[in-house]
């Protein structure tokens, strides 16, 4: 009796210690602008892009990943006209309306220029994830190239349904985390090589000074399933607007500095 009785609390101990290490996560990413999930350290795998939606990556590199806090959802239309307002962003193109739906049609340059503004007014260091980090968001800590199909996890995602759905109408991801497939491609901070040994191995975006394509993730809600792995890859020129594609931030849990 006495064993099953110390068996019970210890297992209780573990429990409250584990619920207290969830809690103490979650509050480094408390925002008052944002709502943000925390995302732990980790490691993510660069791919070859499956060619069907049946195939495992061909995996091209390892990369390491620190923690940081990631927005939960696609930036909105609500949060960009804010910037809007204030002249610091590009104005909104095809005619966006609707404060609940996630911006769309901006150019890399529109979103660094959100950025900064973002950072002016909450006082944070947000950033587009590097690809790396955008991919351990998507994959959810599942070795699965498309985790939203599995039986019991994402019940709900926007994907090949024809429109466009507001922020925060599907379901979160093991990590806390909307939309990472499907609804809308998302820019990420890296230059576009074919090379993907050639992307850092900290977990940091490459970036190239003369940087003609980026890299987005995610699919979109057109999109075929094969293109709908976080592991796929899509070539975007910088300065092209597309009504498929957004962006969403996100911060380190602590200060850091990243070469441009």
């Amino acid at each position: 009796m006495k064993v099953l009785l110390i068996l019970i609390f210890v297992g209780n101990l573990v429990l409250l210690s584990s619920a207290a290490l969830a809690s103490a996560e979650s509050a480094k990413c408390e925002s008052s602008f944002l709502e943000e999930a925390y995302v732990p350290a980790g490691e993510v795998g660069i791919a070859i892009p499956p060619v069907n939606d049946t195939d495992k990556p061909s995996i091209g590199a390892i990369i390491a990943v620190s923690d940081f806090c990631i927005s939960v959802n696609e930036i909105s239309v609500r949060l960009y006209s804010l910037c809007v307002n204030d002249d610091a962003c590009f104005p909104l193109r095809e005619g966006q309306t609707d404060p609940k739906l996630p911006v769309h049609s901006v150019t890399y340059d529109d979103v660094l220029s959100f950025i900064n503004w973002l950072n002016e007014a909450t006082g944070h260091e947000y950033r587009l994830p590097s690809e790396a980090e955008w991919q351990h968001a998507a994959l959810g800590g599942i070795d699965d190239p498309f985790p939203w199909r599995t039986e019991g996890r994402l019940p709900q995602v926007n994907i090949s349904t024809g429109k466009l759905a507001p922020v925060g109408a599907t379901s979160v991801n093991e990590f806390g985390v909307r939309d990472m497939v499907g609804n809308l491609l998302e820019f990420v901070a890296d230059c576009f090589t074919f090379n993907v040994d050639l992307i850092p191995p900290d977990g940091a975006p490459f970036v190239i000074s003369d940087c003609e394509d980026r890299v987005s993730k995610g699919g979109h809600y057109y999109a075929p399933p094969f293109s709908l792995s976080p592991y796929f890859r899509f070539r975007v020129p910088s300065g092209f607007a597309s009504p498929q594609i957004g962006f969403r931030v996100i911060r380190r849990t602590h200060s850091e500095t990243l070469d441009d």
